[in-house]
């Protein structure tokens, strides 16, 4: 029974998909996005339209919630999702696509 109750638990863990976050990534072009950059040097480094493009509200310690957009782009097997408050990355996610 405990056997059965592991196998089920790695099943369950081994299927979910786990966003970790960076202070950079690299492009598929070989330019270097880090969390500061501006939206436009995002835009200009990527040098590809991103695969999906959300709103969403960005919090920050002691201050009113904000507008941010999150830009996510495929490269290779890897989806890398990057949130831009205010013209700036504040926020760079990764995880490998399924």
């Amino acid at each position: 029974m405990k056997k059965y109750i592991a196998f089920l638990l790695l099943a369950i863990f081994s299927s979910l998909s786990f966003a970790n976050e960076t202070s950079s990534f690299k492009t598929a072009t070989g330019q270097i996005i880090t969390i500061g950059d501006s939206l436009d040097d995002l835009i200009a480094k990527t040098a590809q339209s991103p695969a999906g493009l959300k709103t969403t509200e960005w919090k920050s310690e002691g201050s009113e919630s904000v507008s941010a957009l999150s830009y996510e782009y495929i490269i290779g097997q890897t989806v890398y999702t990057i949130t831009v408050v205010k013209d700036k990355i504040l926020k760079i996610e990764w995880r490998f696509r399924t």
